[in-house]
């Protein structure tokens, strides 16, 4: 059982965004040409690594779709580091393969399994095993055969925050070569959450080789090295200022550039400290107090004193004011002394 007509990925996710009245952006095509190829030439081994918000995920799910319309015996897994973000992938395949014109041949003829963690298409033979499941990383996946295997944002803050977490993660990934079959794809995709990540290039100290050693990357960051945006629609200049602002340069970094950060970059930076020489001004009106700088008024603000100063002052003698800038993201101090504390 086939489908109608062969059709390549690309020209099978530009149909589907007609289907939806969307456009198709160019990293989308770029992405799918990469995981066409991929498939035609038999790769196994695969790592997609685009910035947060890219889309990768929605065209992973089309790719999932598309290889069930080219051979409906295929048995597809998702792993994610939480239940509900693979069943989130498995459920908008389903909505695909209902809508999709080029799917029409896989919907169940008998009421068969057709839940929202894992359903069975209209295929040749019979299998224990769905068509597609979702799972989460803790969940026991012992038993269970894939044809191919789509490890999704697997890497997260709370599996990757500390050694024995990411220890423990790269042994629950290990058990996946007993679950994909002799000649089965494994795909990863997400973005890096610390330094030791999976999907690192070269290896940490400590370890021979990184852990995704030998699989065929594409990476897709925001930027590229002359400062264009990946997808110029939806991230202007105006809207990557902002995020750049609102998240910080290590996160954005990490998230939208794809470079892991080294942990001693946490540090504070003392050249990023911009002292201020306005006064302090402190206007209390319905029942609140406002804090202001230069006349602009202080998201936060922390204070310390010295007993062998006295207190004189309705402020402490020594206040240390933080407020964040939308123009260059970082957190200003100023320090500023009680001129009759001594």
């Amino acid at each position: 059982m086939t489908a109608p007509t062969e059709l390549r990925f690309p020209e099978f996710v530009w149909i589907w965004n007609r289907i939806n009245t969307h456009s198709t952006p160019a990293h989308h095509l770029r992405i799918a040409r990469w995981l066409g190829h991929a498939w035609e030439r038999g790769e196994t081994r695969l790592l997609l690594m685009c910035f947060r918000g890219a889309g990768k995920s929605t065209v992973v799910g089309l790719y999932c779709a598309w290889l069930l319309s080219r051979q409906p015996d295929l048995r597809l897994i998702v792993l994610s580091a939480e239940q509900g973000l693979a069943t989130r992938m498995v459920r908008n395949v389903r909505q695909v393969i209902r809508r999709h014109p080029f799917c029409r041949h896989l919907h169940p003829r008998h009421g068969g399994e057709w839940a929202a963690d894992r359903f069975t298409v209209n295929r040749p033979g019979t299998s224990r095993d769905p068509s597609m499941i979702a799972r989460g990383m803790e969940a026991n996946i012992t038993g269970s055969r894939a044809d191919v295997v789509i490890c999704d944002d697997v890497e997260v803050p709370g599996n990757s925050d500390t050694a024995a977490k990411r220890a423990e993660l790269r042994e629950r990934l290990g058990e996946i070569a007993f679950v994909l079959v002799p000649g089965g794809q494994m795909l990863f995709i997400g973005t890096p959450h610390t330094p030791d990540t999976i999907y690192a290039t070269e290896p940490r100290p400590g370890r021979e080789t990184p852990f995704l050693a030998g699989f065929n990357r594409l990476v897709i960051p925001l930027l590229d090295p002359d400062g264009r945006s990946a997808w110029p629609e939806r991230f202007t200049p105006q809207r990557i200022a902002e995020l750049r602002a609102r998240v910080g340069p290590r996160a954005f970094a990490a998230q939208m550039q794809l470079e892991p950060q080294p942990p001693q970059d946490i540090r504070l930076d003392p050249t990023a400290l911009v002292p201020y020489d306005d006064e302090l001004a402190l206007h209390a009106a319905n029942q609140g107090l406002r804090l202001l700088l230069g006349g602009q008024t202080l998201v936060s603000a922390s204070a310390f004193w010295d007993p062998a100063f006295g207190v004189s002052w309705p402020f402490f003698p020594w206040t240390s004011i933080c407020r964040r800038t939308p123009e260059d993201g970082c957190f200003r101090d100023a320090e500023t002394r009680d001129p009759g504390a001594g």
